[in-house]
């Protein structure tokens, strides 16, 4: 199997994820995809920060966060 990640931009505030993000990465194994989920939430979530739309007050006011899926994929 290999695994896709996928990152959402979401609001813990509504409840809701506006963005969707597939930054193209494929792993072998669910561990590993959630570990690069983690560590690409982690960036991302900091370069949020000097983003002219979202900056710090917007994230601490809407309570951004980064959720991350690792979408199972059939192999041939």
């Amino acid at each position: 199997m290999k695994f896709l990640l996928i990152l959402h931009l979401c609001s813990i505030l509504t409840g809701k994820c506006t963005e969707s993000s597939i930054p193209g990465l494929m792993f072998t194994s669910h561990y590993d995809c959630a570990l690069g989920g983690y560590k690409m939430a982690h960036r991302m979530f900091q370069t949020l920060k000097e983003d002219d739309y979202y900056g710090l007050e917007r994230i601490n006011k809407e309570k951004i966060a980064i959720k991350f899926e690792c979408q199972e994929l059939p192999t041939t």
